[in-house]
């Protein structure tokens, strides 16, 4: 097997395994808001303490779950766009092209938006579903456990929610590009758009000092046709009246 067959199977591959990671994050999130409110209310009805004090852990199961398929998704990406679209000599991929941005601020597009916005609904999503579920969980362990144990079971849900929120602002990757190298890409595209704004500023004084230059020739050669035209005028009137003397004065002579 060649480089180029091994690297088309690879790619084939992971793009199909991101579609696969596409359907089932959004699989997780669909049914995650779907089903547990009707396990919540499936244990209310049968007053089932156990499964309501474990609701909220079936909210961060769910969104591990779904955090795990958009690791993938990045992760895979990330492959493609370093070790097989850096490697085909061919246009701009498209792995590599949801990471770029222009240099110009008034045209630049963050083709990663749409993927944090949907990252960050469903991450806010969760956050409500484990602050209601907790707070449901806290009252069924207080009404129907030792009063002590319901504080045991606040602390449990406290420290989840801490440990959550420490994974989702390290981990969550929504981006096949590290910090390093966006910060790498950031500081180039600034130096771009400096250089082009000095380029830009360069060009119009040069055509401006041209245009000027211009003028200034085209006014000297204005003023030195002038003062050679008044020259021969004048050159012309100092000798018409010799002519005319010389002419008067033959008769004369004669």
């Amino acid at each position: 097997m060649d480089a180029e067959r091994y690297l088309e199977l690879q790619y084939i591959t992971l793009r199909k395994e991101i579609e696969e990671c596409l359907t089932r994050s959004f699989q997780i999130m669909i049914g995650g808001a779907t089903l547990i409110p009707i396990i919540a209310g499936v244990a209310d009805k049968y007053a089932a303490t156990p499964i309501m004090i474990a609701l909220p852990m079936v909210v961060v199961i769910t969104a591990l779950m779904y955090l795990n398929q958009w690791s993938m998704i990045m992760r895979a990406g990330r492959y493609i766009r370093t070790e097989i679209e850096s490697r085909l000599d061919a246009p701009v991929g498209w792995e590599t092209w949801l990471e770029a941005r222009g240099t110009d601020q008034a045209t630049a597009v963050d083709n990663r938006l749409v993927d944090r916005y949907i990252a960050l609904a469903f991450y806010i999503l969760a956050s409500a579903y484990f602050f209601a579920a907790s707070w449901v969980g806290f009252l069924y362990a207080r009404d129907h456990l030792h009063y002590g144990l319901s504080w045991v079971v606040l602390g449990v849900y406290c420290l989840t929610a801490v440990a959550m929120l420490i994974v989702l602002l390290r981990r969550v990757p929504t981006t096949t590009t590290t910090k390093a190298e966006r910060t790498t890409s950031l500081t180039s595209a600034v130096l771009n758009m400096r250089q082009e704004k000095v380029v830009t500023r360069t060009t119009v004084e040069f055509n401006n000092a041209s245009a000027q230059g211009t003028a200034t020739e085209s006014v000297e050669q204005t003023r030195t046709d002038l003062e050679l035209a008044l020259a021969r005028d004048h050159a012309e009137d100092l000798a018409t009246p010799d002519r005319v003397f010389d002419e008067e004065e033959e008769p004369t002579g004669g």
